[in-house]
């Protein structure tokens, strides 16, 4: 059984967390159960990950499993998050039996960041993967235009940030050594210190196309951006690989 959560139910969390503990009663093993970070107000997905992923590191004494948080799943101010443990994420090492997890709305937490001012828009550059790049290099200039309204639309829910913020200078380019379209997306100042900043939504875009296998960018339209590429400053082009 669970001893201790860290941090505690009902407690803060910033977006600087890069760690989240389950203290239990005697020592478990790591299973095949998930681990999730949701959104409260709307149950969006933050975060998941396997127990038997690189994720989740059991402690020597196999009482403690860390959960490894990136950046971009605590990072909205003021917002609640919770997490919830599948059965089956830990078994226990005595009698190899699956433990029950925790449900939704138990492990609630709640965002503290408090943006700084920010003085200045940035321009990236996200790549669309192999397969994306062919099917949009067949589409129409319209439909072209139109695909890139929607994945702006998609990447403004999921982010999340506000959508005026983000635009597009429409001119999608073929990225020859690698046979892939890259999109520009520029993020425009906040109105007031309630919203992220530049640098932290150009992070947490880069996070989430990095690490889209764990977060909401792993469905839809923002799978079709590349992971191994995530999202980069134009100058930092070549330096990405």
């Amino acid at each position: 059984m669970i001893a201790d959560f860290t941090p505690p139910i009902n407690s803060s969390i910033n977006s600087s967390t890069t760690q989240i503990s389950i203290k239990f009663h005697s020592p478990v093993q790591l299973s095949t159960g998930n681990i999730t970070i949701y959104k409260d107000s709307n149950d969006n997905i933050r975060q998941r990950v396997s127990a038997n992923s690189t994720f989740c590191k059991l402690s020597n004494d196999g009482m403690v499993v860390n959960i490894s948080i990136i950046n971009s799943t605590f990072n909205e101010n003021g917002t609640k998050y919770y997490v919830k443990i599948d059965n089956n994420f830990v078994k226990s090492k005595y009698y190899n039996e699956p433990l029950r997890g925790i449900e939704s709305k138990v492990w609630l937490l709640e965002s503290v960041d408090i943006a700084n001012s920010s003085d200045t828009a940035a321009t990236g550059l996200a790549f669309l993967t192999i397969d994306a790049s062919n099917k949009f290099s067949n589409l129409s200039i319209t439909d072209q235009l139109n695909y890139t309204d929607a994945l702006l639309d998609e990447i403004t829910d999921k982010v999340p940030v506000r959508r005026k913020r983000l635009s597009s200078d429409y001119k999608p380019q073929l990225f020859d050594e690698f046979g892939q379209i890259t999109i520009s997306i520029r993020i425009d100042l906040p109105n007031s210190n309630t919203e992220n900043t530049v640098p932290g939504v150009f992070s947490n875009l880069n996070k989430m196309i990095l690490y889209k296998n764990i977060t909401a960018f792993c469905t839809n339209m923002t799978n079709d951006l590349d992971s191994t590429f995530g999202f980069r400053p134009i100058g930092e082009l070549m330096t990405a690989f």
